[in-house]
């Protein structure tokens, strides 16, 4: 009797973790959707603006201050387009849809720009 009471207890506790299980992982698949709905939305008004940025930095009529500015808001516009596109990579590779592909690298390039950037 001990037995059978523990084998009933055993398959509520089997059941109790699958459905736990089941919604941890709608749970993570809705995360997944919303991210990668909201990274895409993101992208297209950060273009906009490196896009808006860009003009403003060749119009000649702006003073050097205002051109100066513009750039600088280009340089944040890429910090923050890297940080989406990283977004997405990690979106795709989690779905298994990231593939990833070897090229050659000169190292001693490599090394000098990071040289020269100290």
């Amino acid at each position: 009797m001990r037995a059978r009471d523990l084998d009933v207890s055993n398959k509520q506790f089997f059941e109790l973790v699958k459905r736990q299980r089941d919604s941890l992982l709608r749970l993570q698949l809705q995360k997944e959707r919303l991210t990668s709905f909201v990274v895409h939305d993101l992208k297209n008004p950060v273009s906009s603006i490196d896009l808006l940025a860009q003009l403003l930095q060749r119009d000649k009529k702006l003073p050097e201050d205002a051109r100066d500015a513009a750039g600088a808001i280009r340089v944040e516009v890429s910090a923050l387009m890297r940080l989406i596109l990283n977004i997405l990579d990690i979106n795709k590779s989690e779905e298994g849809a990231l593939a990833t592909s070897f090229v050659p690298v000169d190292i001693s390039a490599l090394a000098a720009t990071v040289v020269d950037a100290i």
